[in-house]
């Protein structure tokens, strides 16, 4: 019960759908099976829960940005990380896939998925 109360008085839920992809390698766009998934934020702190992983976003612009890795990032291995945003005005939600090779410095856009946030509200 610590964690929820951690978290601030005033939350918003949302249902995430990713519908297209984008390969930055080969320039070119596929269509999704729509996936709803949560993502929960928390204005007061700046926290956000999505997909289990907890964190703090930051603002840029009218949208909400934050990043995680997806594995332990080391100098001399294979490395990945996900960037996120959502526009709180247009709903517009892109997730882009980055990686980095081993021996590499910089992370390349593998993939970019954009769809749509909706607020929900809770069943109880």
């Amino acid at each position: 019960m610590l964690s929820f109360n951690s978290y601030g008085a005033e939350r918003v839920n949302l249902s995430c759908t990713f519908y297209d992809s984008f390969n930055w390698t080969d320039s070119t766009t596929s269509e999704l099976f729509p996936e709803k998934k949560s993502l929960v934020v928390f204005p007061d702190t700046k926290k956000y829960i999505y997909e289990n992983i907890t964190g703090y976003y930051s603002l840029s612009g009218n949208s909400i940005v934050f990043s995680h890795m997806w594995t332990n990032c080391k100098e001399n291995e294979f490395c990945a990380s996900y960037d996120y945003s959502l526009d709180i005005t247009s709903r517009v939600w892109k997730q882009t896939f980055n990686t980095r090779k081993v021996g590499e410095k910089i992370f390349k856009k593998g993939l970019t998925h954009s769809g749509e946030c909706v607020k929900v509200e809770n069943l109880f």
